[in-house]
């Protein structure tokens, strides 16, 4: 029996980041599920089950603050990465399973996830790519 796409929740407040991030994610084979501004977010990782959850800037840092409080909270196995900006309060952060900086690269960001959630990944062809970073 084939495996499922690893499914990841993913909740971001800049717009175009979290687009580009969450194309990035599926092109490499993941089922994402998106929360812009993190709404929505607490509520669908309460009623699904998730295989990691990637969280990106917020303009409020509190709000990421808040999610990774919660999500550890209802379930510390599942594990979160968290794409952080050069000028994120570190505090906003703490309790997260692996860090990236936002600049990293699309490539970072595929064998993070992949790591995180330990499933095997064919690398995906270049053209299937976008071209902006993942941040």
């Amino acid at each position: 029996m084939e495996r499922a796409r690893p499914r990841i929740l993913s909740a971001g407040g800049d717009l175009l980041l979290f687009e580009t991030r969450n194309r990035v994610l599926e092109a490499a084979g993941f089922d994402v599920i998106g929360c812009l501004r993190g709404l929505g977010a607490r509520e669908w990782y309460a009623a699904e089950q998730f295989d990691a959850v990637v969280l990106g800037c917020f303009e409020d840092p509190g709000v990421r603050r808040s999610l990774i409080d919660d999500f550890k909270r209802r379930n510390s196995r599942v594990p979160i990465l968290v794409v952080y900006r050069f000028d994120d309060p570190s505090e906003t952060y703490a309790g997260a399973d692996r860090l990236m900086e936002s600049l990293a690269g699309p490539e970072t960001l595929i064998s993070t996830v992949v790591q995180m959630t330990r499933f095997p990944q064919g690398k995906p062809e270049p053209n299937d790519m976008p071209a902006a970073n993942a941040g």
